[in-house]
This record gives structure tokens, C-alpha cells and sequence, in this order.
């Protein structure tokens, strides 16, 4: 399911992630450019907890911030079936980064990690080098890096 540019915001966004609560079948969702900020992505996040077919998640060009992006790390610390995930573009700093690289010490299905065009680039790579297993493919404002 692709939604792009400004269709869903916060309100379309949780109407949406309730909806598919109960999804057997969808397993990529694109949400670019939606508007969607802190509310939006716990919605997206309660989703994820327990969603067993979404492998692709596109977030990208929102307006998460930390508290967000701290509730989609929890999320994907239950998540066992996410291959992809685009964070691209959003409002992140530090702090949400530490919580998506905490995430990923338990989080074993995450392959990819999409965050292009984040300035930040030198915080995400000291923030994913405390992760103590394996990382997945990520690329930074356009460079793949594979972690090891």
C-alpha cells in the first residue's frame, strides 16, 4: 500500500495502523511525505508490535521526531518479521538514534536501515557502534555503509 504526500497525517495515520491491526496479507506500506509527526508514529509503532507480515515500512519525509522514533525502537524490539525500514528525512536527532540502536540489539529480522538526508551523520554511526550484534545494511544521506 503506497500513500504519499500529505494524504494521511496523524489522524489518516492512526485510522490506518488500526485498520491493520488485524492485516494477514499487506507486507509493504509507504507513507512518504504524510505529514506524520510523534502520534502518528506510536500508531505506526502499536502496529508494528505485533504485525507479522509487513516486512517493507517507509516513513520517510514526515515530521517524526525522538518521541517517535523511540516508540518505533520499542516497537521493533518485538518486531520479528521487518526487513526494512525507511527513516529517512525526518526530524530525529540523538537521542531517538540511541533508542533505534538499542532496538537493534534485540531486533534480529531488520536488514536495511534507510536514513538519507540526515545531517547527522557522524551521531547515527557512534550511536549504531554500540550496537553489540551484527547491523544491517545502512545508508546515510546517500552512502551504504554495511555493519558489521
Amino acid at each position: 500500500m503506497r500513500i504519499i504526500a500529505g494524504f494521511t497525517k496523524n489522524e489518516g495515520t492512526i485510522t490506518l495502523a488500526d485498520g491493520l491491526k488485524n492485516n494477514i496479507s499487506l507486507q509493504s506500506l509507504v507513507l512518504t511525505e504524510n505529514l506524520i509527526s510523534n502520534a502518528g508514529a506510536k500508531a505506526i509503532a502499536a502496529l508494528l508490535e505485533n504485525n507479522r507480515t509487513l516486512t517493507f515500512l517507509a516513513l520517510n519525509a514526515n515530521l517524526i521526531g525522538d518521541e517517535g522514533a523511540a516508540a518505533i525502537a520499542a516497537a521493533l524490539r518485538k518486531n520479528t518479521h521487518l526487513k526494512k525500514l525507511d527513516l529517512s528525512q525526518n526530524k530525529i536527532t540523538e537521542v531517538g538514534f540511541e533508542a533505534l540502536a538499542a532496538a537493534l540489539t534485540e531486533n534480529t529480522s531488520l536488514t536495511t536501515l534507510e536514513l538519507y538526508y540526515i545531517d547527522e551523520s557522524k551521531m547515527i554511526l557512534e550511536s549504531l557502534g554500540k550496537v553489540r550484534r551484527p547491523l544491517p545494511h545502512v545508508t546515510l544521506s546517500g552512502q551504504d555503509i554495511d555493519c558489521l
